[in-house]
């Protein structure tokens, strides 16, 4: 038992030292607003519109590691990057069930891809392969 308290606190205190925020469902909300938007709110911090979810490596574990992200549009920083880590979900499957869906719809957003059902032709270019082919 020792042994898990010690692991977890020094992934708690590596984390903050790296500047991750740990979310979890006793201080973590997530929720749909205006115009199907994902919002989140952060016990003691603000509340996040427009939040987006990210998959951190490793990606074959979509219930792990789940980043959630927003768009600064305020950022006075007009050379740096608006978009803003709020923190990182570990587990999904510790948040209840409608959240869940909530962050899986928003992955399937940002992670579209398509099925290659049929390929007609392949070129080699350059170094690169060119295909000709169908996808649904």
């Amino acid at each position: 038992m020792a042994e898990t308290a010690d692991r977890t606190n020094y992934e708690d205190g590596r984390m903050v030292a790296t500047g991750v925020r740990r979310l979890s469902p006793a201080d973590t909300q997530i929720f749909e607003g205006t115009f199907s938007l994902l919002h989140c709110a952060v016990k003691g911090d603000t509340l996040y519109r427009g939040v987006f979810a990210v998959l951190m490596f490793p990606i074959h574990h979509p219930d792990q590691y789940v980043s959630l992200w927003y768009t600064d549009i305020d950022s006075s920083d007009k050379d740096k990057d608006k978009d803003r880590e709020i923190g990182l979900i570990e587990d999904l499957s510790a948040f209840p069930e409608e959240t869940q869906r909530l962050i899986r719809e928003s992955l399937v957003k940002h992670y579209y891809e398509q099925t290659i059902t049929r390929i007609h032709k392949v070129k080699y270019r350059h170094g690169l392969l060119f295909f000709d082919g169908e996808t649904r």
